[in-house]
């Protein structure tokens, strides 16, 4: 991949406790002007080059009281990875998977929001109120991680219509938050707003795709706690009649059912090694006519030796998922930082399993890769 990013961060401080942050991002993807022949015009403009105001938010307090107004991203829950609570931004999906484990916080698409947090004698309540829909971004047909020409079946589309979201008619989200002397670390969440993620619907008389988008609402809690040299981590969610992908998409695109999910992580950091262990489960409580299995199971581990300055690296992850058919995904990649403003990555991943799992699908886009980083 001959992939070149930049970010752009800037800050303004006219007062104390208040602030103001702007974060451009931008991209340039040479394989696609390299092999302009195997990819449509589409695809090349989608994934070939782009840039876009990432955030822009003014953090300002009064009291108890934070505020922080603007575009800007926010994280929910203890899971790396697998998304049991983090529901608030949708994410970039045009590579699959790979920007979000490379890094979350590029792979999230920000929005435009109220975030105001009130902080008490040992609680801490924060609220969301968020005028803006953004789906999640998939890579255009005909990509390497798109759907297949064929996938359509000689279908026009697919065509999309986000679902009206305004000051009017926002999602919103609450989290309620605190910490034991101990370092028992524990919070509570619901959020109402739109599934980002597109189901596809099939008009069959006009010979038409659509991608459709469904409400969600949840409930859910996360803690964490140390325990010798090692920490326990977990989320738990409800989803009330959460949308899946239907068997039959011409006449119910998205079925839906109550929905349960947790999450259980495991951390154990020292001075040469990191590890980090997580297992998911979602299980669906409602026998519905969808693609996905009523129970579905994931896994992920990651490995990490360093030296003790931290300038030389070697790390291995690996994902699973059990969902009708198991598949799953392996990197491994080395870091050199012969400077503190630079490092060097090169790494493999590699995709397995059933072709029709997640994953598996994907078998024919192992790939090699090179990163060059640096900060100025």
């Amino acid at each position: 991949m001959a992939r070149l990013a930049g970010r752009l961060e800037a800050k303004w401080v006219p007062a104390p406790g208040n602030r103001l942050t702007m974060i451009l991002g931008g991209f340039y993807d040479g394989v696609y002007d390299l092999r302009r022949d195997d990819y449509s015009a589409t695809t090349r403009q989608a994934l070939g080059s782009g840039g876009e105001l990432r955030e822009l938010y003014w953090d300002t307090g009064h009291g108890d009281w934070l505020l922080r107004l603007g575009k800007q991203q926010v994280t929910w829950g203890q899971g790396d990875y697998f998304r049991v609570l983090d529901v608030i931004n949708p994410v970039e999906m045009r590579d699959f998977i790979l920007s979000y484990v490379a890094r979350f916080e590029d792979a999230r698409r920000p929005l435009w929001m109220i975030n105001a947090a009130h902080q008490g004698e040992s609680v801490e309540t924060q609220f969301l109120l968020i005028p803006q829909f953004r789906h999640t971004l998939l890579a255009p047909v005909g990509a390497d991680f798109g759907l297949s020409p064929g996938a359509l079946q000689g279908l026009t589309g697919p065509t999309q219509e986000d679902p009206d979201v305004d000051l009017f008619n926002p999602a919103y989200g609450l989290r309620v938050s605190g910490s034991s002397e101990a370092g028992f670390d524990w919070a509570g969440y619901l959020y109402s707003g739109y599934n980002p993620d597109p189901f596809l619907a099939v008009e069959a008389a006009e010979g038409r795709a659509e991608l459709t988008y469904h409400p969600r609402r949840l409930v859910g809690a996360s803690w964490s706690v140390p325990v010798a040299n090692i920490v326990l981590r977990g989320d738990l969610a409800y989803y009330w009649k959460e949308p899946y992908q239907g068997t039959h998409p011409e006449r119910d695109p998205a079925p839906t059912s109550d929905t349960w999910a947790a999450l259980l992580g495991v951390d154990y950091v020292e001075k040469h090694w990191t590890v980090n262990a997580q297992y998911g489960i979602k299980r669906l409580l409602n026998s519905i006519d969808i693609q996905s299995a009523q129970t579905q199971q994931d896994a992920s581990l990651f490995v990490q030796w360093q030296t003790l300055d931290e300038r030389r690296k070697l790390s291995l992850l690996l994902m699973h998922k059990d969902d009708v058919v198991e598949s799953g995904m392996a990197k491994w990649a080395g870091t050199f930082q012969p400077h503190a403003d630079w490092k060097w990555t090169l790494g493999y991943i590699a995709f397995y399993g059933d072709r029709a799992g997640q994953f598996g699908q994907y078998g024919d886009q192992d790939r090699y890769f090179t990163e060059i980083e640096y900060v100025f």
